[in-house]
């Protein structure tokens, strides 16, 4: 958690706040990316990110087609707390 701190600095920099699903959903990949080549990110989370990307890879070609952006749409909806 103490880390979360550098990741807001470095998004609310760069007016990084997304203004929909859609745009999170197309844009999203800059976060783990920047987490991976920060300084001030703790190597276990670099590790750990490096680790879950690549399992991503794998896992992203047995998903249905639109389940990312139905993953992004319901994490948007449960942030902004729209009603199912």
């Amino acid at each position: 958690m103490r880390y979360m701190h550098s990741i807001l600095s470095h998004f609310s920099s760069h007016h990084s706040f997304y203004r929909s699903a859609e745009i999170l959903a197309g844009n999203y990949a800059h976060i783990p990316n920047h987490l991976l080549s920060c300084a001030s990110a703790p190597e276990q989370l670099k590790t750990t990110l490096a680790e879950l990307k690549q399992r991503h890879q794998i896992q992203k070609h047995h998903l249905q087609k639109g389940a990312q952006k139905r993953f992004f749409q319901n994490i948007w909806d449960r942030i902004h707390k729209v009603p199912n």
